[in-house]
């Protein structure tokens, strides 16, 4: 009993148990890093068959060539073309909301916002749909209520730092979306941007109405104004 007690004891111990777990959170994190790079692979793929057939034209097999993977390894990942879709889209939402907050870090909302207008306007991409098939950007750039519109509004609010439901958020997306599709001047990107950080800046300046301030009624004129200015300078602008 005693004898057969040691090596149980052994295998016990914190220190064994605490290599056997590093060890396996090590292997569970490199099969993680590998997926997430075969999935990005995936997506790069995607992006490469959509500059050179169009949106309309991609397809799995597509994506599969370009990507240089097997079918069975897309469909791990991808069981159908929306879902390589909705996770471009996701991806792309989530670099340029990380260009706009590291923008923004180092400066203003404005160089933020204008920083995420950039990359829109220049991501190939898109502007190879935009200037080949817009009709099939619209059921991507018209405002919903699914996961993705949620996690884009979320990345948007976050940059602006207003609530997610606020209305600016909206307004920003649908003005991303408009740089999509036209690609305006650099200069007007900047004027909108400015804009639109105003807006934003309003928001935060916002006193609740209430007794102790029924005569200060600065704070919410200077929002709306500032948002019929965003909603005017967008369409007067965009070009």
């Amino acid at each position: 009993m005693s004898g057969a007690a040691g090596p149980a004891s052994t295998l016990g111990t914190p220190s064994n148990v605490g290599t056997a777990g590093t060890a396996g959170a090590g292997l569970h994190t490199r099969a993680g890093n590998a997926m997430g790079r075969t999935r990005d692979g995936l997506l790069d793929g995607a992006v490469a068959s959509i500059q050179r057939d169009g949106l309309r034209h991609l397809t799995m097999s597509g994506i599969c060539i370009r990507s240089g993977v097997a079918k069975a390894t897309l469909y791990n990942h991808f069981r159908t073309k929306a879902d390589v879709l909705s996770a471009l889209v996701g991806r792309e939402v989530d670099r340029v909301a990380d260009v706009a907050q590291s923008a923004a870090g180092g400066g203003s909302l404005a160089d933020g916002l204008n920083a995420a207008a950039d990359y829109v306007a220049t991501f190939a991409p898109g502007r190879a749909v935009a200037a080949g098939e817009p009709q099939a950007l619209v059921p991507l750039l018209t405002a919903g209520s699914g996961r993705g519109w949620e996690h884009a509004r979320d990345r948007a609010s976050a940059v602006l730092d207003v609530d997610p439901t606020d209305p600016l958020v909206d307004l920003v997306l649908a003005w991303l979306g408009s740089v999509l599709m036209a690609a305006p001047s650099p200069v007007s990107r900047r004027a909108n941007a400015e804009l639109l950080a105003a807006a934003a800046a309003a928001r935060t300046r916002e006193v609740p109405t209430g007794p102790s301030d029924a005569g200060d009624g600065g704070a919410s004129g200077a929002s709306a104004d500032g948002r019929a200015a965003v909603t005017a300078g967008t369409t007067g602008t965009s070009t």
